[in-house]
């Protein structure tokens, strides 16, 4: 996996703080709402295609699971969650609406693994820094329009947020997540672009030369801080480091930002308080607390595709009507299948038989299944990796498969150091 020096992850925070800043220039300036944000992923998917060809040699894949979940995922994420933050914009601050969004985790966390008393005092000090933020810049907010509404609708959007990786949980697929994110950014700048031509906005667009700076870095921005950001998060090993660092720089410099823009985020006792609470909260939740957990932010890590359990389990895999037996080492499972590293070579679409330790006292299972994607990246003994969707799973075998996911995920859960992927 690649490594990225801490100036490359500081930059990469400082570029996505500074789009908060932007986008909210173009909406009180143009009062454009879609062709931004349909730019932005637009040119943030062209990345995802180009960077993967070039440095991996690989062009997105395409299947109708893996477009049904971009869509159902996109829908959330990309589309309604960008949406109703572009129109808080219109009223809050982007300090301000940059210090929410950056709290995703956090309820995110709540949602999945429900409320636990130990947290209470993370939960408690977040709510009190985000109201004492927010009443610092009430005043402001209020000269541009009515704050409780944009306060609603940035709320919203941590809810869509929320929900969209909520529900990319639930969805069983064993593609790339590069592959995911490229079609979820995809479909949802095209959506975003229909509808601004529906509503003219490509006719409203002042053509002030004072504007032309805002317009080249949103530009790129789209390229760099959603494109090659969204790249960087689906390759790169986290650590808690890392989250530490994009955690915490990203409502900062939002902030700074803000202030250097002539006040457009006010600097006073109540801000600065504010996301000192704040950046606390977020800070010991992010160290204290799991990083596989936290970094379930936005899609999926490429390291953790789809709902799966992090396990490693050696076996044997024979392809249907073949007598060659091959070592196969799985790494992760889930209810539609395994993520494997392999001894020898198979093609996308064989039809396999894969033999696990999966059963009671560790007897073997044996499971139907078909290649669903394979690379050589792996170890000199293991030199293939890729993923197996399961085949004719039902009755005994499922119901093994289920018993073993429960098995591990109860071992993780009392495992301060394993994480739910």
């Amino acid at each position: 996996m690649p490594k990225y020096s801490v100036f490359t992850i500081f930059f990469l925070g400082v570029l996505l703080s500074t789009s908060w800043l932007c986008n909210a220039i173009v909406v009180r300036v143009t009062d454009l709402l879609y062709l931004p944000i349909a730019a932005r992923f637009l040119l943030g998917a062209m990345a995802l295609f180009f960077i993967p060809a070039i440095f991996l040699h690989r062009f997105p894949q395409r299947s109708l699971r893996l477009l049904h979940a971009a869509i159902s995922v996109s829908g959330l994420v990309y589309f309604m969650g960008p949406l109703l933050t572009q129109v808080s914009l219109q009223t809050l601050p982007s300090g301000a609406v940059a210090l929410v969004m950056c709290t995703v985790p956090i309820w995110l966390s709540l949602v999945i693994r429900g409320f636990q008393t130990d947290r209470f005092s993370d939960l408690f000090l977040l709510v009190l820094g985000m109201a004492t933020f927010i009443f610092g810049v009430w005043t402001v907010a209020s000269e541009r329009g009515n704050p409780a509404l944009g306060l609603l609708y940035v709320a919203l959007a941590c809810g869509c947020q929320v929900m969209g990786v909520w529900l990319s949980r639930r969805l069983f697929w064993l593609h790339s997540a590069l592959d995911l994110n490229f079609w979820a950014m995809f479909m949802a700048g095209l959506a975003h672009g229909v509808l601004a031509l529906l509503h003219g906005e490509h006719t409203q667009l002042p053509l002030n030369p004072t504007l032309f700076p805002t317009y080249g870095l949103i530009v790129f921005l789209g390229f760099v801080a959603t494109g090659c950001a969204a790249y960087f998060y689906r390759v790169e090993s986290i650590t808690r480091t890392t989250l530490m660092l994009l955690t915490l720089t990203v409502p900062t410099f939002a902030l700074l930002l803000g202030v250097g823009a002539m006040g457009e985020t006010p600097l006073n006792a109540f801000t600065l308080v504010g996301l000192a609470i704040c950046l606390f909260a977020l800070a010991k939740a992010c160290w204290l607390g799991n990083p596989g957990q936290w970094m379930t932010l936005l899609l999926n890590n490429d390291r953790r595709q789809g709902d799966r359990l992090v396990c490693l389990l050696d076996g044997f895999l024979k392809r249907m009507g073949d007598a060659q037996t091959m070592r196969i080492q799985v790494i992760d499972l889930a209810i539609g299948g395994v993520g494997f590293r392999l001894d020898k070579e198979a093609q996308k679409g064989d039809s396999v038989i894969v033999t696990l330790p999966m059963g009671k006292n560790w007897t073997s299972v044996t499971l139907e299944g078909k290649v669903a994607h394979i690379n050589k990246q792996g170890s000199r003994e293991y030199p293939f990796v890729g993923g197996i969707e399961f085949t004719n799973l039902s009755g005994h075998r499922r119901q093994c498969v289920v018993e073993f996911l429960a098995r591990v995920s109860r071992a993780e859960e009392e495992s301060i150091g394993s994480f739910v992927a």
